[in-house]
């Protein structure tokens, strides 16, 4: 036998680790979960087991999978992951090389769930063995993580405040200013945490803050005002956008098309495991005859096929079972990796079957590992890009309307001309918008790529601009990470004080249903027309005062408020630990002083995208009392909601 082997369409190496499946450990005296690696030589060695599971904060995690996965990134001889009793997991890891522990975990965060992400890591010279010739976990357990290796104390009274703040909200004595808020056990819910402590000091620190200066020594050099924001290393400014401006600007006249559908039988669908692209793979299976190719990725020790259908089984029950093999197909892939993951020969046998791409991969939070962000959303792309251009086929690419820089941020820092009330519409793209979060900016660096293969390489394809995705319109069901999504936390944050300032009464807010967007989508994906940008969003806005008095209908008291008020109550919440979790939702809406803030200057407009659907009888639906109520009736069953 040679160095290479086949097992699911994928090429092993001897840098590949397999679970065996039933199939193969009969064939071996290796048992079913096993991990084990592939030599050269044809041979299999025996690494350990990945049912090795624990529960954390509600998920179940199989630390043997983050060890299969360490093993993964290159030079590492050996890893070992472990638990402590407050629950953090530590990579212990040997190689010859030194291991930026950065890119480490930037690898890992691409290839696993967030809540497995290990809090530590430890690189060490050699494995100590216990006499019977196992890791010995109790002199693991003694080692400190390398970021806190060199220890420097805190200079200025500032940095002795977020030493503190560190110290209290992560459970770790003596931090160095030096160390990195996310390799020594940081996360995205402990960053909130470490706002709301800023917060409640009378600090200046916001979410982004912490994600773009992770240490205290950067925060206390670079922390956030309205002069030192800069966008001048966000967007090359001498970049000439004038081919890619003419050719949105056709984006004019939907009437002018024939409607006529496309021929298309395969459709290889991205992101099917996520909210928006499990519901555009239900409503294809509804309003077309096409086969839905779905490129997933083998995660939490599950085969591609098993997650897409607990995810698909969790939105829509069971119908959908009898469909696999027959109209779904579940490819394990990756569209961070060259050729999605797949080897040659299928490569070149899904792409010369399939005739659109729907592309619903993407890094969604606001907030997080640039490299993470570029991975996922730019060189995803491209990747995406490339099986298109090569197999000729049409591409339907999601996006969002934040490509626009319309995001609740500080935003004083903004130019004179987006000031002016800028309308948003089809027909734009760089409008000199605020790109320094890092999602828009890939999100629109990806839109970009798409519109310069359009015009260089003819590229047939679609971006598709989505806004703010609500629960579903049909029954109030949401997303299963319901806890991620912003917008519902910031709802919940405010159904919890009980009040809402004054000046946010006549607020407009939107809500697109999961499940209306769904159908736009595959309504723009199935006929032709010479278009290239749509905004996929429900227009028709409720105001804050029309939420409220729905709430106050369903026995939830909420009252408008003198700002002033509501600003003593936030601050009097943040400064009691049993009620800091409440303003977790609205703590990144405050400004530097400390006044709530959800205005933007920049209109959305999608008239055009409108019309089009309603030359095929596609209309938005109104944001109605019945429409609440199943919104609140599904959070309360499920158990966010509790009031």
């Amino acid at each position: 036998m040679s160095g290479k082997g086949y097992l699911n369409n994928k090429e092993l190496t001897d840098k590949s680790f397999v679970k065996l499946p039933n199939k193969l450990s009969n064939m071996t005296a290796y048992k079913t979960g096993d991990l084990v690696k592939w030599n050269y030589d044809g041979t299999i060695s025996f690494i350990g087991r990945k049912d090795n599971q624990v529960k954390i904060n509600g998920h179940r995690i199989e630390l043997g999978e983050i060890e299969s996965c360490v093993y993964r990134y290159p030079n590492i001889e050996k890893c070992v992951v472990t638990i402590d009793d407050k629950q953090k997991i530590t990579a212990y890891f040997s190689s010859e090389k030194s291991v930026n522990v950065t890119d480490l975990k930037a690898f890992l965060q691409r290839k696993l769930p967030t809540y497995f992400i290990p809090n530590f890591f430890v690189q060490v010279d050699k494995f100590k063995l216990t006499a019977n010739g196992k890791v010995d976990k109790k002199a693991l357990a003694k080692l400190k993580p390398a970021s806190l290796a060199t220890y420097e104390p805190p200079h200025t009274n500032y940095q002795k405040q977020l030493v503190e703040i560190f110290e209290t909200v992560l459970g770790i004595q003596k931090i160095s200013i030096t160390d990195n808020f996310f390799e020594i056990g940081g996360d995205s819910l402990s960053a909130i945490k470490l706002q709301i402590e800023a917060f409640n000091r009378g600090l200046n620190l916001s979410y982004k803050d912490i994600f773009t200066y992770p240490t205290i020594k950067l925060l206390s050099e670079n922390i956030s005002t309205a002069d030192n924001s800069s966008k001048d290393d966000i967007v090359d400014e001498t970049y000439d956008y004038s081919a890619i401006d003419q050719l949105i600007a056709n984006n004019t006249n939907p009437n002018k098309p024939k409607m006529k559908k496309d021929k298309i039988k395969n459709i290889l669908l991205t992101g099917a495991t996520g909210y928006m692209g499990s519901h555009i793979l239900d409503a294809l299976i509804k309003h077309t005859k096409s086969n839905i190719y779905c490129l997933v990725r083998a995660k939490n020790n599950n085969d591609p096929q098993t997650r897409l259908l607990d995810v698909l089984r969790f939105y829509f029950g069971n119908k959908y079972d009898k469909l696999i093999f027959k109209r779904i197909f579940a490819i394990e892939g990756d569209i961070t990796d060259s050729k999605l993951g797949l080897n040659d020969l299928y490569y070149e046998e899904l792409g010369n079957s399939i005739s659109c791409v729907i592309n619903s991969a993407a890094i969604v939070k606001h907030y997080g590992s640039s490299s993470l962000f570029n991975d996922t959303n730019i060189v995803g792309t491209q990747n995406i890009i490339n099986f298109c251009t090569k197999f000729n086929c049409k591409l339907m690419h999601i996006s969002t309307l934040s490509v626009s820089g319309n995001i609740f941020e500080d935003r004083t820092n903004i130019s004179e001309e987006i000031k002016n009330n800028l309308i948003f519409t089809e027909k734009d793209l760089y409008i000199n918008q605020d790109l320094s979060n890092i999602y828009i900016k890939t999100k629109f660096l990806a839109e970009r790529l798409i519109l310069e293969n359009i015009l260089n390489n003819n590229l047939n394809a679609k971006i598709i601009r989505l806004g703010n995705i609500t629960n579903r319109f049909s029954d109030g069901a949401f997303q299963i990470n319901v806890s991620e999504n912003a917008f519902l936390n910031r709802i919940h944050s405010f159904l919890q004080i009980g009040q809402v300032p004054e000046s946010l009464r006549n607020l407009t807010i939107e809500f697109s249903p999961v499940d209306i967007c769904a159908t736009a989508i595959v309504n723009l994906s199935v006929y032709k027309n010479p278009f290239t940008i749509f905004h996929v969003y429900n227009q028709n806005y409720i105001t804050f005062e029309k939420l409220v008095k729905i709430f106050n209908t369903l026995n939830i008291k909420m009252d408008f408020v003198d700002d002033k008020v509501f600003n003593k109550t936030v601050e009097n919440l943040s400064k009691k630990d049993e009620t800091k979790h409440i303003i977790s939702g609205i703590i990144n809406d405050f400004n530097k002083d400390k006044q709530i803030q959800y205005v933007s200057n920049i209109k959305m407009n999608n008239s055009f995208t409108n019309k089009y659907l309603g030359r095929i009888l596609f209309k938005w639906p109104k944001i109605n009392d019945k429409y609440i109520t199943k919104y609140i009736v599904y959070l309360k069953s499920i158990g966010y909601i509790d009031l």
